[in-house]
């Protein structure tokens, strides 16, 4: 009898040792996967040419190993998600890995900071810090100048000279700090481990949108995803702290306050956005802080009306008179953007298709939980809800992009659960479709975002000639200036110009099109000078500001017209100034 009990406590030890030694490779595997996936990555960062770079942006420089990384990093994740039981650390590895991988490329490979914005924004942290106060009226940037003051204060904490150093690894660094709201306002939503990781992996695979730099919309979004973190999360109904401790819902409610006013000193659009996700929560009894948008809409109000009157002022027509258009929305945010080359337009294409089809889906989805008796109306709630911004203001041409940020976590929630029943084989497709179609979205008009040194050294010496008050002048807007000296400058586009419409039919650098820029140059105030770069050629060809090459035709005109002189050129770009009188043709 003791035997064959020894014997049977043997078996049973030999049998739970296989099951660890399973349990273990199990785990082994896919953190070798994506051991893998980062090293194959860097790799192949090794041969890319950012100058042969096509319209369709990073997809057409990267080589065959790099999408081999994104398909192992993607197919282990699908692996590892569908077995059971799927450790979290594991899924949360290869979410950072994916984070890494698609966001911090470009700072992995490109020489300066990207996107032109990021070097105006630099430039107005650099003014605040300089005359040590903001101007409201004056700039819309210093009537809503919440992130350039705190960035200011970090970085003179930190004795750091500006953030254009570091400004290529912010994207990457606020998609990390999303991971955190998103895993509150998803496992709020649902309580399927499955559901919630794959709507992760969904939002960080169809964020293309862009708005993660260093800029206000990054920051606000942060504090946008951390309030509905809070309102979805610890402000329901049913919330068992909010019944046992009612100075929690006050101490809440405190929270969320603070943190939108942060948002309305930061950002034009966010505060509107939160705004109306809060009223239909408020409404539909899915929040238990009744009285939070009339707050909100207090704090609102107060700061319009006191920082910034004088820019609603002079801008009345363009900010009242656009409520209700509809088609001028349309307009500026599709039509408008449906030219240029033909890799242009299938990047933009794509993009639609990406939103047009995510929504759909959404939709689709929302309505199939519901037929099933799924009745929790948060989620389809606030997917819908920053579509009132849309009825309000285009927005310049963004605020469809804007509309799909702010419904981004809820529609990856619905794609989620469309695809959590689906076999893995159709998971991982999927995964791997919209790996590629991220690639196209988010980086396809990377040819006129990403700067050279030279291009860079070129607005330095532009910089240093121009004196203070004198106006500088680029023929599109995509160029890294503005950073230096932001207050003392005025900064002018040809294309951007009242006589472009007249300009662009004239022949590109004929002496025709040279005389009336050159006309436009001595019409500004305190002397004009010219910059030229290979971003804005990038631009031209790419969006269709002109035929393609036009913008080299308009640089070696200027070398050979009498009206300009060249003040400085390298391989990248160009500076001229108007010639004296005296060397003009009468």
């Amino acid at each position: 009898m003791l035997e064959r009990t020894a014997t049977e406590l043997e078996g049973v030890a030999i049998a739970r040792g296989r099951v660890r030694a399973i349990a273990t490779r199990a785990e082994v595997a896919p953190a070798l996967a994506v051991t893998v996936a980062l090293a194959l990555w860097a790799v192949s960062l090794r041969d890319i040419h950012l100058r042969s770079m096509t319209s369709l942006g990073f997809v057409s420089v990267l080589p065959p190993t790099a999408f081999l990384a994104l398909a192992v990093l993607g197919t282990s994740f699908c692996l590892t998600l569908w077995r059971r039981p799927s450790p979290e650390a594991l899924l949360g590895a290869h979410v950072v890995a994916l984070v890494f991988m698609l966001y911090a490329l470009p700072a992995l490979v490109e020489p300066t900071a990207r996107f032109a914005v990021t070097w105006r924004h630099a430039g107005v942290m650099q003014a605040i810090l300089d005359t040590r106060h903001v101007a409201p009226g004056t700039n819309p940037y210093f009537d809503w100048p919440g992130l350039f003051v705190l960035s200011g204060f970090a970085a003179k904490s930190a004795g750091a000279a500006g953030v254009l150093g570091a400004a290529n690894w912010v994207p990457f660094g606020l998609e990390l700090l999303y991971v955190g709201p998103l895993l509150l306002i998803l496992r709020t939503l649902t309580i399927d481990r499955r559901l919630v990781w794959l709507a992760v992996w969904i939002f960080y695979l169809c964020n293309w949108v862009g708005q993660d730099y260093f800029s206000p919309q990054g920051f606000a979004y942060l504090l946008y995803l951390v309030v509905l973190a809070i309102l979805v999360g610890w402000m329901r109904p049913g919330w068992p702290g909010s019944r046992a401790r009612p100075t929690v819902t006050s101490a809440l409610v405190g929270v969320v306050l603070l943190l939108f006013a942060g948002m309305v000193v930061s950002h034009q659009l966010t505060p509107f956005a939160l705004l109306a996700s809060t009223a239909a929560l408020a409404v539909s009894r899915r929040c238990t802080a009744r009285g939070l948008p009339l707050a909100m809409g207090v704090i609102v109000l107060l700061w319009l009306s006191y920082m910034t009157a004088g820019f609603l002022g002079e801008h009345t027509g363009a900010i009242f008179g656009a409520i209700g258009n509809v088609d001028a929305t349309v307009n500026q945010n599709v039509a408008g953007r449906l030219r240029g080359d033909a890799g242009h337009l299938f990047v933009t294409r794509a993009r639609l298709g990406m939103t047009v089809g995510l929504w759909a889906v959404s939709v689709g989805t929302a309505l199939w939980l519901r037929r099933r008796g799924h009745r929790e109306p948060a989620p389809l709630l606030l997917l819908l809800a920053p579509f009132v911004l849309a009825f309000v203001q285009p927005y310049g041409g963004e605020v469809l992009l804007r509309v799909y940020l702010f419904g981004l976590p809820f529609a990856a929630f619905f794609v989620a659960a469309a695809l959590r029943r689906a076999r893995l084989a159709v998971v991982v497709g999927v995964t791997l479709a919209l790996l590629g179609g991220f690639l196209v979205t988010r980086y396809g008009n990377e040819r006129m975002d990403w700067f050279s040194a030279d291009e860079v050294a070129a607005v330095d010496r532009l910089d240093a000639l121009a004196p203070s008050g004198a106006t500088l002048v680029a023929w599109s807007s995509s160029l890294p200036w503005e950073a230096r000296h932001y207050a003392e400058h005025r900064y002018r586009t040809v294309t951007g110009s009242e006589d472009w419409g007249r300009i662009s039919q004239m022949t590109p650098g004929g002496s025709a099109q040279l005389g009336a820029v050159a006309r436009y140059m001595r019409a500004q105030k305190g002397g004009a000078y010219l910059v030229l770069t290979r971003s804005q050629a990038a631009e031209v060809d790419l969006t269709g500001l002109g035929p393609r090459g036009s913008l080299r035709r308009v640089d070696a005109g200027l070398r050979r017209s009498p009206a300009f002189r060249a003040l400085y050129a390298n391989r990248d770009a160009s500076v001229y100034g108007l010639a004296p009188a005296s060397r003009r043709r009468p």
